[in-house]
């Protein structure tokens, strides 16, 4: 090591005299390199070159930036790429425009720029004047050279208004009306498109007014017109002006304007006659208006508030002035008179200041009545007539002209009207009213008439008459019974019980109600005397045996009366009665063999027993035939017999015999049951004994109809019968046999011997309808 180290030394020793050292201009960086001298020869390899130094290095993508013509205060932007193309991070420290009135930017570029990196920088031009604009854009870094620029350039556009005329002045004007209208043109001689942004009158704008076409932004050259008039509001000298904005280089334009304005003068009569009228009653009159000035006239337009004194009498109704009575031209106000007293009444009207006295004169009518009494008496008058007419003579004593508002019968109008050729009466004349009594019920009627008018208000006049009841009979007719499906026709009469004719509306179709009624005629006319009478023929078509309702009602002068109308139909079918207690009832033979099918009604009467084994029968009945009953009474099979012993060595016990069937229907059958309808009890069993004395015969069944036989028979004994009616009880047997059941029930048994089935309460092979009655208190046994 240590002859290393030597030898090291050595060589540098040698080296610091044999190389020289180039010139440090020649190489910016901060380190210097040496030329070895020819033929020198460096043996040691442990000696080497130092490396270069790192650099950063700007680079931009452009150096100018043109852009071109713009308008002044408009932006157009363009960029500048910045990169660092060195060997080491670029430091940025300040970037700037020199002219920031009319060039700005901005950029992405950050403190520093790392090697091979880019950044933006946006350069934006706004003119702020028309013409050449130059600036630069300086960069401060790092790199090489420490700085960088780039020229900016570009040119101002702009818009400048021209006026053709910057003053107009107008000739003398009418105030209120306008004038010819006078023009200014606008040019743009600008170098860029001129934009109006406004055209106002923004002083005298009550004289002043404008209108133009300066709307789309005017070119380079080109021009638009602003047309001003002037409509004076009050008379004398007049000024304004006309403000035009723009962003023209010239700034806003400014018109100004002047006239005159011409007045006007007012022109009416001190008084006005209104007129004479009837109290209460108007009168109109025209006040006549003039503008006699050389200028059109500013006034208030009349209303109801011009007249100022005695509103009350007098009164605005129209006017045809307006605002601007033109000059040399008339209007008129109508006002008008109602006086409220007689004699000259006084009012003021006032219009634009000036006061107008106005009068007019008052006047009243008298009334007179005859009779003087002031009452109209009238004959009694049946109600629903009407009395001949009676009148009031009316007669103005007055002065002034009568007018009438209003002739009624304000009381009792229901019995009194009126007619009147009474519309207005002048002094001396007169009028009539007449008046009808029509009593629309009897007894005292009283009314009041009243005259409505403008002499002394309201005069009234009394009424009176007596109404009488009206007598008008109609009966209700007796309409016969009527088989269904056919006709029969009745009469019912009406009669004018009363003293005087009285109206009556002939009877038709509609007067008649009721489905089976109708109407068929009528000897009724449009009035009917007194004591007379007229018929009215109906006729009666029922369709079933239900009872019918209806009315007839005729309309008199006296109202309407009506006729209560009823009637039942009869059923076409063949009709039976049972009308005693009776047994076995065969309908084959109540009807006498028929052999050809019809429709039967059988009435059983109240209280009435049917009874046998069965109690009703229809076999035999031709087929298709029908059956109704109509059960007020009872049909009760008979009760069956008990059983008995009947030989005595053999000891044979025997079973109780079944009760009768109440009903056996072979036909269709509707039964309508308000009574009773019981199958029969039956019969008890009889009790075995041991030996031939001791059988017992059973007791008999539930009860039967009238007549049942006594309970069963035996060695022993008989049985008990059982009790027959609506309440029938079961026979007791005799000893232990059995007991007989009641109505619709079987009889009980006994050891060996049972009872017997009841009997049923229907029995049928087609159909059964129950139209009432099928209850368990009413109906017993099987049906």
């Amino acid at each position: 090591m240590f002859l290393k180290h030597k030898r090291f030394f050595a060589v540098l020793s040698l080296l610091s005299m044999v190389l020289q050292p180039m010139a440090a201009a020649a190489h910016p960086a901060q380190y210097s390199y040496f030329k070895i001298i020819p033929g020198l020869v460096v043996t040691d390899s442990a000696v080497a070159p130092p490396d270069p130094v790192a650099t950063a290095q700007l680079s931009l993508s452009t150096t100018a930036l043109s852009y071109g013509s713009v308008r002044v205060g408009v932006s157009a932007a363009q960029t500048v790429v910045v990169t660092n193309t060195g060997s080491a991070t670029m430091s940025v420290s300040d970037i700037r425009v020199e002219d920031a009135t009319n060039f700005n930017s901005s950029s992405t570029c950050g403190p520093s720029l790392a090697q091979a990196a880019s950044c933006v920088i946006t350069v934006s031009f706004t003119p702020s004047t028309t013409g050449p604009l130059e600036s630069r854009l300086h960069l401060m870094t790092s790199a090489t050279g420490n700085s960088s620029f780039v020229s900016l350039m570009g040119d101002g556009l702009q818009g400048l208004a021209l006026f053709s005329l910057n003053s107009l002045t107008f000739l003398a004007q009418d105030v209120f009306t306008t004038s010819t209208a006078q023009n200014v043109t606008v040019t743009n001689n600008g170098t860029a498109p001129l934009v109006i942004s406004g055209v106002s009158v923004d002083f005298g704008v009550s004289d002043f007014n404008q209108s133009n076409n300066c709307l789309a932004p005017i070119a380079i050259g080109m021009s638009c017109a602003i047309a001003v008039a002037m409509t004076p509001s009050v008379a004398g000298s007049l000024a304004g002006r006309v403000l035009v904005a723009n962003d023209g280089s010239g700034g806003a334009g400014i018109i100004t304007l002047g006239g005159t304005g011409m007045p006007g003068r007012l022109a009416m009569p001190a008084s006005l006659e209104v007129g004479t009228s009837t109290i209460g009653t108007a009168v109109q009159q025209t006040l006549t208006v003039s503008n006699g000035g050389a200028g059109s006239l500013a006034m208030t337009v009349p209303n109801e508030a011009a007249i100022t004194t005695n509103p009350t009498e007098f009164s605005f109704v129209s006017t045809t002035c307006t605002a601007v009575v033109a000059a040399s031209s008339t209007c008129a106000v109508v006002v008008q008179f109602t006086p409220t007293a007689t004699g000259i009444r006084a009012g003021v009207i006032t219009v634009n200041g000036i006061a107008v006295v106005l009068t007019g004169t008052g006047t009243q009518g008298v009334i007179s009545l005859a009779p003087s009494s002031a009452a109209l008496t009238f004959e009694a008058r049946q109600a629903g007539t009407t009395s001949p007419v009676k009148q009031f003579t009316v007669q103005n004593l007055g002065t002034g002209k009568l007018t009438f508002n209003n002739v009624s019968i304000t009381t009792g109008a229901a019995n009194y009207s009126s007619t009147t050729n009474c519309t207005s009466l002048n002094p001396a004349q007169s009028c009539t009213i007449s008046v009808a009594f029509s009593p629309t019920t009897a007894g005292p009627l009283q009314g009041v008439l009243t005259f409505q008018h403008d002499g002394q208000g309201a005069t009234t006049a009394t009424l009176s008459g007596t109404g009488q009841a009206p007598s008008v009979s109609l009966p209700s007719p007796a309409v016969t019974a009527t088989q269904t499906n056919t006709s029969s026709q009745f009469t019912a009469i009406l009669t004018n019980t009363g003293i005087d004719t009285i109206a009556v509306t002939p009877p038709s179709a509609g007067s008649v109600t009721g489905a089976r009624f109708s109407f068929i005629s009528t000897t009724c006319g449009a009035s009917l005397a007194a004591g007379a009478t007229c018929n009215t023929l109906m006729q009666f078509t029922p369709s079933d045996t239900v009872a019918q309702t209806g009315t007839l009602a005729i309309a008199t002068g006296a109202g309407v009366v009506t006729a209560n109308l009823s009637a039942t139909g009869v059923d076409a079918s063949v009709q039976l009665a049972i009308t005693a207690n009776t047994s076995n009832y065969s309908l084959k033979t109540a009807a006498g063999n028929p052999t050809v099918a019809k429709d039967y009604v059988v009435t059983i009467a109240p209280g009435v027993i049917v009874t046998g084994a069965p109690a009703f029968t229809t076999v035999g009945m031709p087929v298709g035939s029908k059956l109704t009953i109509i059960n007020n009474g009872a049909i009760i099979g008979t009760g069956g017999e008990g059983g008995s012993v009947y030989t005595i060595v053999y000891y044979v016990n025997q079973l109780g015999y079944g009760g009768g069937n109440a009903i056996e229907t072979t036909l269709i059958t509707f039964i309508n049951n308000t009574g009773y309808i019981f199958g029969g009890g039956g019969g008890g069993g009889s009790y075995k004994g041991g030996d031939s004395s001791s059988g017992f015969n059973g007791g008999k069944g539930g009860g039967g109809g009238a007549g049942a036989g006594a309970g069963g028979w035996g060695y022993s004994g008989n049985g008990v019968p059982g009790t027959t009616g609506i309440t029938g009880v079961g026979g007791l047997g005799s000893g232990s046999a059995g007991k007989g059941g009641e109505y619709g029930q079987p009889g009980s048994g006994s050891s060996g011997g049972t009872g017997g089935p009841a009997g049923k309460a229907v029995v049928h092979n087609l159909s059964v309808t129950w139209l009432a009655g099928n209850t368990g208190t009413q109906v017993k046994g099987a049906q």
